[in-house]
């Protein structure tokens, strides 16, 4: 299987770390940016295949980033995955005016992490295996 770079993108460092310990367990390569504008930054210079965003980042912002991501011509092929761990409603709501290709909420799963983020580079033309043969083991702690 082909390792995929992906991009978490928290203001948490509990959070980036977990998304690591899961995301590498998993094969995947793992790139974090701490804000917006780091998040940006990192979108253009990595040029990951899948971004996972939360919803709640600072500077900047997600909606900075799912703005910028619009307008960025080189960057609106990569394919951005929505994390919520609070209650970000309007924000939520916002951010489905941008071409998002999934969502999760607070306390997901390594196997719903991974196959979620698998699900969104396959409907970007990825060729990628169904999450059920992939994610090696469930999550060992949750987010919080």
């Amino acid at each position: 299987m082909m390792s995929h770079q992906v991009l978490v993108a928290s203001d948490s460092a509990f959070r980036r770390a977990w998304c690591i310990d899961e995301l590498t367990s998993n094969g995947m390569d793992v790139t974090t940016a701490t804000d917006g504008v780091d998040c940006i930054a990192k979108m253009r210079s990595a040029r990951p295949d899948v971004v996972l965003l939360e919803l709640s980042l600072l500077w900047g912002g997600s909606q900075g980033v799912l703005a910028i991501r619009a307008e960025e011509q080189a960057l609106q092929s990569i394919p951005v995955v929505i994390l919520a761990v609070d209650g970000f409603a309007a924000e939520w709501y916002q951010s489905a005016q941008y071409s998002i290709q999934g969502f999760l909420l607070r306390r997901p799963s390594s196997e719903l992490l991974v196959s979620t983020l698998l699900a969104a580079l396959r409907r970007t033309g990825w060729d990628t295996p169904e999450a059920s043969s992939t994610v090696h083991e469930q999550s060992r702690s949750t987010l919080i």
